[in-house]
């Protein structure tokens, strides 16, 4: 428990304010948290990404037809 530095009367040790003589005992401060919200990264990575399936798809399907016409042999 602590005192307050005004009035002399008990508080929690978390209290910011004095019920008794109605002052302000000890103000809170904001804590800032630099967030990293950059998306210049993201987007290059997300269009590699897509390009990379997109060719693998292509060249599964070239390969696959070209699997196809050597197995036709007369």
């Amino acid at each position: 428990m602590r005192i307050c530095p005004h009035c002399g009367s008990e508080l929690h040790d978390d209290s910011t304010f004095c019920f008794a003589c109605m002052s302000i005992v000890n103000e809170r401060k904001e804590i800032l948290i630099k967030v990293n919200t950059s998306r210049k990264r993201a987007i290059p990575m997300v269009c590699v990404a897509v390009a990379i399936i997109a060719a693998s798809s292509v060249l599964a399907v070239v390969s696959k037809k070209n699997n196809a016409v050597e197995t036709k042999t007369p």
